[in-house]
């Protein structure tokens, strides 16, 4: 998701605005409750034994978040707001606790068991790659219908596709195939080239941290002074520390203090609120505040998350999250290039149907793209006297 690079500065329209965009976001979300029946059809089973409830809750409220941010965007083009601010800054809180969910699952299972770093890798490329090279693929032949006019060397286009597919392992800020935006299509993978360095950076870490207490404090320090420094010289776009929150919890998960998760849960509805209000996106301050609301979620467990379409959702939150722009891409084009869908009632009629098939698209994708790597997937975490036995109830989680 790109939310940031799209904020324009202006008038935001007042309360106008604000309504409109609290619209937006509540009608993509009860869009996408509305589906969950034909998502359970369509992905034919239920949850997986050992699945967390409430990271899978977590999981789906953010996805859809992230698709209410867009819409919202597309909205507030439409009707001249130019600031949508409520969107963006929800959407990038749902990214934030992607992150940090990543630092808590993978550094909680380097805690209590060995990871096989060759078993590690290769069910990272079976969860991210199959889905990802899907929406690549798709991506490309929607901007081949577009183009098909354009007359371009078959070097530089293929070039140009591999830049594409290259995207996800190593972001870049332009992206273009045959004079298409492909940030239009396949931007929201952005995201990918921090999940990947992070696990680069995993195993190595983890070397490091079982060689004493002393090892560990100087690996603190390090970390502190990075963040330090970043922070400092860039108040804004730092955007590896969002792991930290997720680190940090799963270091905590066994030792922490009894009073935590209910103080996180009675702060967690003002910590939105100001994550809304208060500028810029990727800053100390929305640090914090996205590390109550992740903690809230781990150590609180809020009973609705547990609430069955958000089950579903969380189930397919990564299909959800990396396919909305092959949805909403062609019916933005659609709706800007057709006289009979002008009006406010057609366009907000359009942004339904736009949630609705996002939701139905990613069920299919997952069902079809996604589930048949998943099946058979080794445990990356062994126990300490045996490497040959996998642990109850552990499993990949999805992003």
């Amino acid at each position: 998701m790109q939310a940031a690079r799209f904020m324009v500065e202006g008038h935001s329209g007042g309360m106008d605005a604000t309504f409109v965009q609290m619209g937006v976001i509540a009608a993509a979300y009860l869009v996408a409750v509305a589906a969950t029946p034909i998502a359970s059809w369509i992905v034919g089973q239920g949850r997986s034994v050992g699945r967390d409830e409430g990271l899978d809750g977590m999981r789906g409220a953010a996805a859809v978040a992230v698709v209410g941010c867009h819409l919202n965007q597309y909205m507030c083009a439409f009707l001249g707001y130019t600031n949508p601010f409520i969107g963006d800054h929800l959407g990038i809180l749902a990214v934030q606790l992607f992150f940090a969910l990543t630092g808590y699952l993978f550094t909680d299972r380097a805690i209590i068991g060995r990871i096989d770093p060759f078993a590690f890798y290769v069910n990272r490329m079976r969860r991210i790659l199959p889905l990802y090279v899907f929406v690549v693929i798709t991506a490309l032949a929607i901007a081949l219908s577009y183009s098909w006019k354009t007359v371009a060397p078959l070097d530089h286009t293929l070039r140009e596709a591999l830049s594409v597919l290259a995207f996800g392992l190593w972001k870049s800020d332009e992206l273009w195939f045959r004079g298409i935006n492909m940030l239009s299509l396949v931007g929201i993978a952005w995201t990918l080239s921090y999940e990947w360095a992070f696990y680069m950076i995993l195993i190595p870490a983890l070397l490091l941290w079982r060689c004493g207490a002393l090892v560990r404090v100087c690996m603190a320090l390090v970390v502190s002074a990075f963040l330090f420094r970043d922070f400092y010289f860039n108040s804004e776009q730092v955007i590896w520390p969002f792991f930290l929150p997720g680190i940090v919890a799963a270091l905590l998960k066994h030792r922490r203090p009894w009073w935590l998760g209910g103080v996180c849960v009675a702060v967690v509805v003002p910590s939105v609120l100001l994550i809304i209000w208060v500028p810029g996106f990727w800053t100390p301050v929305k640090l914090a505040l996205a590390t109550l609301v992740f903690f809230a979620v781990i150590f609180g467990r809020p009973r609705c998350l547990s609430w069955a379409p958000l089950q579903t959702l969380g189930m397919i939150s990564y299909s959800i999250y990396l396919v909305q722009y092959l949805v909403l891409y062609p019916s933005v084009r659609l709706i800007y290039t057709s006289p009979a869908l002008a009006s406010v009632e057609a366009r907000l009629g359009m942004g339904i149907v736009i949630a609705l098939a996002t939701i139905i698209l990613s069920a299919v994708t997952y069902r079809f793209v996604e589930r048949p790597w998943l099946t058979g997937l080794r445990s990356t975490v062994a126990p300490v006297n045996s490497s040959s036995v996998e642990l109850p109830g552990i499993r990949e989680e999805a992003l």
